[in-house]
């Protein structure tokens, strides 16, 4: 868990984003070591937060919030929220660079 805290720590550092304009929220929740999915809790911190827009970070994130959908990197709209679906942090870490490539390029171009 600390490597994929100290990952983000580093992709908002070097994105040099807006005080306040990202917040990371929960889809799941550890329970008995495993994890348990909450959608409609995201959905409705997402709501709160008044998110105009959500990226979605790797396959099992999107399934949880998306169990119907086809995987695939892509952007949409859903709910009047643009959607950024982008490879994991389990791909960042494990070294893939063209995961890397298009998480960075995705995010240091993404408008707010």
């Amino acid at each position: 868990m600390d490597e994929r805290r100290e990952l983000f720590r580093k992709i908002l550092h070097f994105l040099k984003w807006p005080t306040g304009s990202v917040t990371f929220w929960p889809h799941s929740f550890e329970h008995d070591k495993a994890l348990i999915a909450q959608p409609g809790q995201f959905w409705k911190g997402v709501r709160e937060a008044q998110a105009s827009g959500v990226v979605v970070f790797g396959q099992q994130a999107f399934k949880t919030l998306f169990p119907r959908e086809s995987f695939h990197y892509s952007s949409f709209d859903h709910n009047g929220r643009k959607i950024t679906v982008l490879p994991g942090p389990v791909e960042m870490l494990a070294g893939d660079m063209d995961a890397k490539r298009l998480v960075w390029n995705t995010l240091k171009a993404y408008q707010f």
